[in-house]
Formats: structure tokens, C-alpha cells, sequence
């Protein structure tokens, strides 16, 4: 179980994490795992290790086509490579004639996109996006934060923090990494 938290600022995408991975009723506390970066991504991921391992390790991130907008090629070649990606290493799954995948975040330039577990494509407007288990108390907490002025990184850290004290799937420590992108793409 999880909480990832991304907020954008100042021409960088912060995303944070818990470090907690459930296996039935036993939890297990690991570093540097739901958030990594992967050539010009950011990714905050849900779900096993075997999803995070084949994002981060297997996922042949495609060419990004020059007719097509930031949007669209996530929503298509980036999409397909992952489908791909999971289907070679055994996890999707079919369910009630639907694909399955996993429920993830990219950072992609100046957006922050969700990938859902039906593989559908989130573009939220507004500063901050989140996943997981604990992403509602996150994104509450987050915006109290920003409130009062903390800095983004800040406010990520201490929202991840009251998420896992208050959620009993997630742990600490929080893991926060950021990618930094040129306005204007």
C-alpha cells in the first residue's frame, strides 16, 4: 500500500513517497523504491516491487514524436511501450475483458500525469497530484501546507508524514526526488 504525492513548482516536479510494501498482513519497510527517475521522467509508483522493477528497469521509454503534444504521447506511445513492458514481464492481466496494468505517476515536463490501472491517462490542472491509499489525506494535508506557506518539498515531506500516521498502510520514511524542466515545453 502506498501514498505518492507530486506538486509542481518554479520549473521543478517534486514527488514524495512512503516506503512501506504490504504483503498480506506483514509490511515491510524499503528505500528508494516507489520514486525514481528514468531518462527525462519522474515516476512515483503503486502497487508490488515487480511494477516498480519493470518501470524502472525493463520499460524502454519510446521516442517522443514531434507532431504529437506532451498529452498525446503519453496517452499513446508511452502508454503502449508500458502495456507492452508488463505484458513481457507477466503482470498485466486480463479482468472482465479489460486490461490491467498498475496505478502510477509520471512527471513529464511541465505536467504531472496519472496513469491509472486501466492504463488510461489523468492531466490534472492545479498544483498537486496524488495516488495511492493515503492520497486524499495527503493532498488535504498538502494544501494546508502550501496554506501556510511552507515550500513545496516541505509541505510534500510533512503531508506524507501525517498520511502515514494516520493511514496504517503507509510508513515512513518519506522519500521525496525532483526533476527540474524547461518552461515552456
Amino acid at each position: 500500500m502506498t501514498v505518492i504525492l507530486g506538486a509542481i513548482d518554479k520549473g521543478t516536479i517534486y514527488m514524495g513517497s512512503d516506503s512501506q510494501v504490504t504483503y498480506g498482513n506483514t509490511k515491510r519497510i524499503v528505500k528508494d523504491l516507489k520514486v525514481f527517475k528514468k531518462g527525462d521522467m519522474l515516476f512515483g509508483v503503486c502497487g508490488t516491487p515487480r511494477i516498480i522493477q519493470l518501470l524502472n528497469f525493463s520499460l524502454d521509454i519510446p521516442e517522443h514524436p514531434k507532431r504529437f503534444t506532451d498529452y498525446a504521447y503519453i496517452s499513446s506511445e508511452f502508454v503502449d511501450a508500458v502495456r507492452c513492458c508488463f505484458k513481457t514481464g507477466g503482470y498485466s492481466h486480463i479482468e472482465n475483458n479489460e486490461e490491467k496494468g498498475g496505478d502510477f505517476l509520471i512527471a513529464y515536463h511541465n505536467r504531472i500525469y496519472n496513469i491509472d490501472y486501466n492504463f488510461s491517462v489523468s492531466a490534472f490542472e492545479g498544483e498537486c497530484m496524488a495516488v495511492g491509499v493515503g492520497d486524499e489525506s495527503a493532498i488535504g494535508a498538502y494544501m494546508a501546507f502550501r496554506e501556510m506557506k511552507l515550500s513545496v518539498k516541505e509541505s510534500i515531506r510533512m503531508a506524507i508524514e501525517i498520511t502515514c500516521e494516520v493511514n496504517i498502510c503507509c510508513s515512513l520514511p518519506v522519500v521525496i526526488k525532483s526533476l527540474k524542466y524547461e518552461k515552456g515545453k
